[in-house]
């Protein structure tokens, strides 16, 4: 997406956001990601991953909203599994 001519992004859900806010976003993102796809490869728990990024980095609560979806966290198991 950052490649493309923009100035403010207007997501589905949420403010509306300047192209340098994506940045910090896409970052948190990144985190989550790269924190939670080892528990979920071992076999952790959907109900427990929340907590388990949360005990790695509280800081990454704020950006792991995203996960309390079951249908999000349902799709980041299936993908997080099929990248092995």
């Amino acid at each position: 997406m950052l490649k493309l001519d923009f100035d403010r992004v207007i997501p589905s859900s949420g403010n509306p956001a300047t192209r340098s806010d994506l940045g910090p976003a896409r970052k948190g993102v990144t985190r989550i990601v790269s924190t939670a796809i080892d528990p979920v490869r071992s076999g952790t728990p959907k109900d427990q991953l929340i907590a388990q990024i949360n005990a790695t980095d509280a800081n990454l609560q704020a950006n792991a909203f995203w996960l309390n979806s079951p249908t999000r966290l349902d799709a980041f198991y299936e993908i997080s599994k099929s990248a092995e």
